[in-house]
């Protein structure tokens, strides 16, 4: 979403990697549904990743931001939507959201899903 792409390029401006950088979106172990969402800003994709990119406008700018996934974390990943604001649980916190329609369950917090 356009929040989710603002939110992308604020982290990776504040780590100098706009131009070839892109934020890592994959599945951990852990949590307490079985898998975490992990997110990490890096550099540059790796041989295997997809890419995805998504657009917004920044006053007159076009900017780009560029999300990396593995692919082993692609297929559990495939037709989610990422979004960035306030956690259901706990109002006061914003952080990434993920509608994920591969998942079956999850905690309350959103970070922890199980397949």
């Amino acid at each position: 979403t356009e929040k989710a792409a603002r939110k992308i390029w604020s982290i990776l401006q504040g780590q100098n990697i706009i131009v070839s950088g892109g934020l890592r979106f994959r599945l951990g172990s852990g949590g307490c549904s079985g898998y975490q969402y992990v997110y990490t800003a890096e550099s540059e994709p790796q041989a295997n990743d997809e890419v995805a990119e998504a657009t917004f406008k920044d006053g007159e700018i076009e900017r780009t931001v560029r999300v990396f996934i593995d692919e082993k974390s692609l297929q559990l990943l495939k037709g989610s939507v990422l979004d960035y604001g306030p956690l259901e649980d706990r109002s006061f916190a914003e952080d990434f959201i993920v509608k994920n329609p591969n998942a079956k369950g999850g905690c309350g917090c959103g970070k922890s899903v199980d397949f």
